[in-house]
Order: C-alpha cells, then structure tokens, then sequence
C-alpha cells in the first residue's frame, strides 16, 4: 500500500510540474514597460515567465526590449514571430536571456511572418538550435552582445525560410553551422564587418566553402578570415584590417578568402 502511495505521490509531483510550464504569448499591453520580464506584456494574468516555459514574441507593431535592468530571465523555449503576419521585433542592449532548449526566428510559415533580433549588448545562450529565419524570414541585426549557441546556428532550414545576420559587432558562438536558405526570393547569409563568428573544432574548409558560395560576406573592404586556434580548439571567423591580420598569423594558421557582396 505504501509503495503505491509513493507511486501516486511522483506521478502527482510529475503532473503538477507538466501543468506548471505556460506558453507566454506577447501582448505588449504595458507601454511604459516594454520588458520581456514584465508579466504585464504577455496575455493573461501569469507571473512572470519561468524556466519550464515557451516564450512568443509574436504581436507585430509591439515590439519586446531587453536591457541591463533583465537578469537572469531564464525559459525553455523563445521565438521571435510565430504565426502573426507582420514583423515582430526584439531589441537587446543588455541583460540576459537564457533559453533551455531552442531559440527561433520567424517560426511558422505564414505569409507575412517576419522576425527581427536587434542587439547591440547583453548575452542570450540556447541549450540547443538557435534558428534564424526557421521557415520564413528571419534577422539578426547584431553590434555588441554575445549569443552563445549550445549546438547549432541553423539559418533558413525549412519551408521559405531565409536568414541574414548582420555581424557588425558583438560575438556568435556554436558548436556547428548550417547556412541553407529555402527562399527563392530572399537571401541567407553572414554579413560580416567587425563582429566575431567563433565555431568549435577546426571548420575552416566548411567555412571558406560558405564564404565561396557567397553565404559568408565581408561587407568592409577586408577579406573574410577562417583560423583554426588548437590551443582552444576552435575556429574564428573575422574581417579583420590588415595589421589585426598580421597579428593573428603570428600565432594561428590563418586561411584567407574574400567574397564580395
């Protein structure tokens, strides 16, 4: 009898946790607090979104802001555009945005879906994908920050998906690159100026054949640069300027190839 007590008790514990995690759908209702961190933002009366919950940025005209004042805003899922025709829109200066599993850009593919990630500071880290432009078309507008990628950095996988990122500043960190584009119409690429594309492992032949098929781009008058460091067993992707190149070829072995836009 005891056994089956206990039993009951984690099937109780298990359910009562299943019924904790909330999709949070944005409503932008509070306009002197645009914070994604403001309960108030999101449809229905909820607390403020936990780890165990999905996150949907999706109400177009009514953008989400993240700034330093946001700490330790940790979910299991966030997506930027879902189905809501329209462009939805994130601006990050700061803070923190720690996702469990995936992050996604324009997730659905309805006409219409547009995501856009403007960040110029603050960190966002996935336990997973972190996805651009998912099934349509996605943006991630980056000056400063850190995005942190727990796999891989997926850009336009599926249906009419497409993915620009705009690496001007700021660092992108992952462990595998996927630059597919399934567009006819919109491009997928990395424009890359003086931002930093860091990958794990020595990917520098998979990289000078993204930056061959025009999907890695320098947009300053400087060749795209694929070094593979093995002290930290990883692979930097730059523009730099000439001397920050002659810099690093003192202590990396530095493969180079440029592609204009």
């Amino acid at each position: 009898m005891k056994k089956i007590v206990f039993i009951l008790m984690l099937v109780s514990i298990f359910a009562a946790g299943k019924a904790l995690a909330l999709d949070y759908y944005w409503s932008g209702a509070d306009p002197d607090d645009d914070l994604i961190s403001n309960p108030d933002n999101y449809w229905g009366s909820e607390p403020a979104p936990g780890q165990d919950d999905l996150v949907f940025i999706g109400r177009p005209g009514f953008y989400a802001v993240c700034d330093e004042t946001v700490t330790d805003f940790e979910v299991k899922e966030f997506t930027i555009a879902k189905e809501n025709n329209g462009l939805c829109q994130l601006d990050m200066s700061g803070g923190s945005i720690s996702v469990t599993d995936m992050f996604f850009i324009a997730k659905q593919n309805n006409n219409g879906v547009e995501g856009v990630l403007n960040m110029s500071g603050g960190t966002i880290s996935t336990g997973s994908w972190f996805n651009i432009g998912t099934m349509k078309k996605g943006t991630v507008n980056m000056t400063g920050g850190l995005i942190d990628v727990g796999t891989k950095l997926a850009m336009g996988m599926y249906g009419d998906g497409s993915a620009v990122l705009n690496l001007d500043g700021g660092t992108v960190s992952a462990e595998q690159i996927d630059i597919i584009g399934q567009s006819a119409t919109e491009p997928t690429k990395i424009n890359i100026s003086y931002g930093t594309l860091k990958l794990k492992g020595d990917q520098v032949s998979d990289v000078l054949s993204f930056v061959s098929a025009g999907k890695i781009v320098s947009t300053t008058s400087y060749d795209v640069t694929a070094s593979y460091d093995s002290n930290l067993d990883q692979t930097l992707v730059t523009a730099p300027e000439p001397a920050t190149l002659a810099f690093l070829s003192a202590g990396l072995f530095a493969f180079r190839k440029k592609r204009r836009a």
